[in-house]
């Protein structure tokens, strides 16, 4: 089995109608990343655009790289739902307020999760957990990247110059691995309407990178 992550992302539909043929470009409003949102990817990245528009940034590598937060209600109902026997309908409950809480490496921290911990501090506002959120493991790509856009591709969108680039790498996220390569090819009449980058954003690239243009 290929052991590779892969995101063939080929931008453009084709649809078959009586007497002719018909084409719809794709249109992405938003980025395209070849790794994940916090998640890592274990393996290499692939990303191949082919053609169509990527109307903000392209990343061969992950998105985020700081810890998310989550809100975690003080109580239950502070009213409790109440059936009303005149209207013959149950009226809704008002839910308590709320504290934010923050992720925390349970190792790192000391802690040993278990039956009897709930991995929680209730004073300090961590929720522990065994999964590795080092900052450079989040959205990380531990494996080679390789960031393809060719044929008619536009990236970028007209006049916009806050859009339009392309990183080998990530936006915050790392490429690990100091034997790992990362190359970015554009080819055909792809258009770039920014700049292009072949380590990431503000993620590090720990290996090797190399920028193509080709015909």
């Amino acid at each position: 089995m290929n052991n590779k992550y892969i995101l063939t992302l080929t931008l453009m539909l084709a649809a078959t109608l009586a007497g002719g043929n018909a084409t719809a470009q794709v249109v992405v409003k938003g980025n395209v990343y070849g790794g994940g949102n916090e998640g890592p990817v274990l393996t290499n990245s692939e990303v191949a655009i082919e053609a169509g528009t990527v109307e903000n940034y392209v990343f061969g590598a992950g998105y985020s790289a700081e810890l998310p937060s989550l809100e975690v209600r003080d109580a239950g109902f502070t009213t409790n739902p109440n059936y009303n026997s005149a209207s013959g309908m149950f009226e809704p409950g008002v839910f308590s307020g709320t504290t934010t809480f923050t992720w925390k490496n349970a190792e790192e921290a000391g802690v040993t999760l278990s039956d009897t911990n709930s991995g929680s501090d209730l004073t300090n506002h961590y929720i522990y957990t065994n999964t590795n959120i080092n900052t450079s493991n989040l959205g990380s790509v531990d494996g080679n990247v390789n960031l393809t856009i060719k044929g008619n591709s536009v990236i970028g969108t007209a006049g916009d110059t806050t859009k339009g680039f392309v990183f080998g790498g990530g936006d915050q996220s790392y490429v690990l691995g100091s034997s790992h390569s990362e190359t970015v090819t554009l080819m055909g009449n792809t258009q770039v309407l920014s700049d292009v980058f072949g380590g990431g954003n503000r993620g590090n690239v720990k290996g090797s990178t190399k920028v193509e243009i080709k015909e």
